[in-house]
């Protein structure tokens, strides 16, 4: 089957396949299997090659994965950072050991 395009292309196979959509509870649990720290960017990837499942933001009502991952119903698994040496977004799970030297606060409620 050829996967159909999409903006990240990521999950585009599992997508064609009819992959499940993550619910709420699978992506509370499932942010926590990802790592400490993760690139905001490879996220949706990671997830749907550990998980098996599609991470869609706009499923949960969101229009980016970032908006999503700072919804107050994930405020006690994960928080979203930037890298001060590359400025990308990053996730770190809720009393994960990081260096918070090299890491600046995502405000929680985007303006």
């Amino acid at each position: 089957k050829k996967p159909f395009p999409s903006r990240t292309g990521v999950g585009d196979e599992l997508a064609c396949e009819g992959a499940p959509v993550a619910t709420w509870e699978e992506l509370r649990e499932g942010l926590k299997g990802l790592g400490n720290l993760v690139l905001v960017a490879q996220i949706k990837r990671s997830y749907a090659r550990k998980f098996s499942k599609l991470l869609s933001e706009t499923t949960f009502g969101h229009t980016s994965l970032l908006n999503l991952l700072r919804d107050e119903r994930l405020v006690d698994v994960c928080e979203c950072r930037q890298r001060k040496f590359d400025w990308q977004h990053v996730m770190v799970l809720v009393g994960s050991d990081v260096n918070e030297e090299e890491l600046i606060p995502v405000d929680r409620n985007p303006g």
